[in-house]
């Protein structure tokens, strides 16, 4: 679940970045709102996208020429428990009760709002009346008592439109995000740009009705600073933006070839953070690989150590690496550990024991590295939710590249 927020946060950003650069000028304000709303569904989606399989990620048995020194395996059933090594996950779900409670609060806010004032139709509408509010929620209009007709034309027509184009359902969605993805800076400036541009969108309606000096003189007089999330509000800030946005110029239908960058950014942001979610490789000898079935390590020791099998390269794998592989299987209640270490002449790494432990049992084995290094062999620890199994084995580059 970590890898699937992390991916999903990288590629957000990556995609803001794109808008805010190239894109949010434009006055094409419905694709910038699909634009919006289509990246932020990619982004979801993303961590679900396998990148192409690599052969180094299907062995399975045991090669015998690499046979653990001391494997070792129990029936008991071994509970590992995350404490303190899984604090990550712990902030989180804090954070996503926090943010669930506050939009139950919204919820129930705006519920009190529907309860009180006088409610009449106007058309499709559903209006009611209050002492300073203007604003909307899908076909229910909140309307100031006392605006002279021309006015309240103005601000139903206003909000007619944010109705028409079903702005209140991205608000919602936008604030549900906020709950799951609430780490996520991205998500709140999405939001922002939204709301700006549902704004555009129902003010460019309006004045092509009444005019555009009138109807921005109305914005600045019923300008608000209340900030009711899940509600349009007629005069909300930025106001100066939105009088800017009724004069300017209309961007030439050319520049729609921007939106075509979304596909380059969509590439990168699939190789680079979709392995993240699928499977991690770099270049220091480690693999992780998350399938349905569960996950494996491939721990390629002569490019983690180099040649000489260095002690001080173990101990930052140790100190760098080893915590986020640990946390990654620790999702799955699995707990992995370096159960060993002997140094050999000149600093270098002899022997190597690894464990892994589960609800169904546990295995270990103990590696000589300096033969693992010379036969450029592999370590690969796993386990299979289906076969309820776990293994702690090596494996020879042939096997490697060949299964």
């Amino acid at each position: 679940m970590i890898a699937y927020l992390i991916t999903t946060t990288g590629s957000l950003l990556l995609f803001y970045a794109l808008y805010a650069v190239a894109l949010h000028r434009l006055t094409f304000y419905r694709w910038n709102r699909f634009f919006i709303l289509t990246v932020i569904a990619l982004s979801l989606l993303l961590p679900l996208l396998k990148m192409p399989e690599s052969p180094v990620a299907r062995v399975y048995r045991q090669v015998p020429g690499f046979t653990s020194v001391g494997d070792t395996a129990s029936e008991a059933m071994i509970t590992a428990a995350g404490g303190s090594t899984n604090i990550i996950a712990y902030i989180y779900w804090a954070g996503f009760l926090l943010m669930l409670i506050a939009f139950m609060l919204k919820g129930w806010r705006l519920y009190r709002l529907f309860q009180t004032g006088e409610k009449e139709r106007s058309g499709p509408l559903t209006i009611i009346r209050t002492e300073t509010l203007n604003a909307s929620f899908f076909r229910t209009v909140f309307l100031q008592k006392g605006l002279p007709t021309e006015e309240e034309t103005m601000v139903l027509r206003h909000e007619a439109a944010h109705a028409g184009q079903l702005h209140s359902l991205d608000n919602i969605l936008m604030e549900l995000l906020k709950t799951v993805c609430w780490f996520n800076p991205a998500i709140y400036l999405f939001h922002r740009r939204l709301k700006e541009l549902h704004e555009y969108e129902a003010d460019h309606a309006a004045a092509q009705q009444h005019g555009k000096a009138g109807y921005a003189h109305l914005l600045i007089r019923l300008t608000t600073t209340k900030d009711i999330r899940l509600l349009n509000l007629y005069g909300a800030h930025p106001v100066k933006k939105r009088i800017h946005s009724l004069f300017q110029s209309n961007t030439h239908q050319m520049k729609k070839s921007l939106y075509l960058l979304i596909l380059p950014c969509f590439a990168l942001a699939m190789y680079s953070f979709s392995p993240l979610a699928n499977g991690s490789a770099n270049d220091n000898g480690v693999v992780l690989k998350k399938e349905k079935e569960g996950k494996r390590l491939i721990i390629h020791p002569r490019t983690l150590l180099g040649e000489s099998a260095s002690w001080e390269a173990l101990e930052k794998f140790e100190e760098n690496t080893f915590p986020e592989l640990r946390a990654a299987f620790l999702e799955d209640t699995c707990q992995l550990q370096i159960t060993s270490k002997v140094m050999g002449e000149n600093n270098s790494v002899k022997e190597l024991g690894i464990s892994l432990k589960g609800n169904h049992g546990g295995v270990a084995s103990v590696y000589r590295i300096d033969y693992m290094i010379k036969n450029n062999g592999y370590i690969v620890i796993g386990y299979n939710r289906v076969e309820k199994t776990l293994y702690v084995h090596g494996a020879t580059e042939k096997e490697m590249k060949g299964l």
